[in-house]
Order: structure tokens, then sequence, then C-alpha cells
């Protein structure tokens, strides 16, 4: 369980972390629609799930978008997930 509410958004998009951590330190978090609507995930709401978490994970390492941000974030979801 994720301490913040997830919205879907079509529209919204962060340009870059500090506005995602803005709004995760006010309990929010916009999850972009075409990140996750894909052929990716078997259902859409996985992906929506999915993306919520690596997002939350941004921000409990405190790392951007950069590819060692995205390493890291990953890094903190495969902790909790062995099989990763």
């Amino acid at each position: 369980q994720l301490p913040l509410n997830l919205q879907f958004s079509d529209y919204m998009r962060y340009d870059n972390t500090e506005q995602m951590f803005a709004d995760i330190d006010r309990g929010h978090l916009w999850v972009a629609a075409d990140s996750y609507n894909s052929t990716i995930y078997p259902n859409p709401i996985y992906g929506f799930i999915f993306l919520g978490m690596h997002d939350y994970d941004h921000y409990l390492t405190q790392v951007d978008f950069s590819l060692e941000g995205e390493i890291a974030a990953y890094n903190a979801a495969a902790k909790r997930a062995p099989s990763l």
C-alpha cells in the first residue's frame, strides 16, 4: 500500500522529480495514462499500480528520472521483491 492518493490523468505530467516530490509530500501523485496503456501489461490497472509504486520509489530514494535514477528506483523495488 502506498501512503498517498494515486490519480489517473490523460494530461498531467511531471516535468521533473521536484514537482512529483512536492505532490507526494502533499499525499498525491498523478499517474499518466500513456505510461501504462501498453502491451507490456496484461491489464492497464497493473501498469497504473506499477507506475505509482515506481514513482514512489523515486521519492523514497530521492533520485531523478536519469538512467542512474531509474536504476536506483528499480533496485528499491527489487529489494522488496527478490524475484526481480
